[in-house]
């Protein structure tokens, strides 16, 4: 009896190698990617805001480097954190917490304009908007669940996402290669069939995208 499905990946047609720069970007997924790039001493950045699962909050990371979106910093616990990035930008004043998120701004713009390679990690479809300002976020920071609204992305939505994301890496780097993926792990505190939702949308979204598009390289885990 076989419990497993035993899947032949074919080797790429342009293997990734040391001399390649390669900036990682989105889910958990990629980060366990990158720290084992890290290990083997590839050139690599990753996550320079920390985890982001969602492609609506990518889109608007990516579009800050033209046109600097406005993001939400808001004090909890003791601690301020931005919405719009993950905890571990999180700092004791605001001031701090704005000079972190300039410190990443520049990072990601430094590694975007002079890599040759992004891998890109989607999470999932579901998204938070934050009913103050009527942003998305990235991350929720343990505030109050009251303080958002939860939406499922269409694939309408996820696609316009990453036609901005491609938009601005053409923009500023047209010569680079972009690889995308969806993260195989299973957000399950969104409930078994929500996160089948959202793994669909993404999938759906994303295949299309790439048809579409022929610029951007699927690497698919499902």
């Amino acid at each position: 009896m076989k419990l497993q499905t035993i899947i032949k990946i074919k080797e790429a047609e342009l293997p990734i190698t040391y001399k390649n720069r390669v900036l990682l970007m989105g889910s958990c997924f990629v980060e366990n990617i990158g720290t084992l790039l890290q290990y083997h001493n590839f050139q690599t950045e990753v996550n320079p805001f920390g985890i982001i699962f969602n492609p609506e909050s990518l889109a608007v990371l990516f579009e800050s480097l033209i046109d600097r979106n406005s993001f939400d910093y808001v004090p909890e616990q003791g601690r301020w954190h931005c919405l719009q990035a993950h905890s571990r930008l999180s700092a004791a004043s605001q001031e701090s917490l704005e000079i972190k998120v300039e410190m990443a701004m520049k990072s990601f713009k430094e590694w975007l304009v002079n890599a040759d390679t992004l891998i890109l990690t989607l999470g999932t479809a579901w998204v938070y908007t934050y009913l103050e300002s009527g942003n998305y976020v990235a991350n929720c920071h343990k505030i109050a669940q009251t303080a958002f609204e939860k939406e499922l992305l269409s694939t309408k939505k996820i696609i316009y996402a990453l036609e901005r994301i491609e938009a601005v890496i053409r923009r500023l780097n047209p010569s680079m290669r972009v690889i995308a993926t969806i993260s195989p792990v299973r957000h399950l505190k969104d409930g078994f069939v929500e996160n089948q939702q959202s793994k669909s949308h993404l999938i759906t979204a994303l295949h299309y995208f790439v048809g579409q598009k022929k610029t951007v390289e699927l690497f698919s885990f499902l």
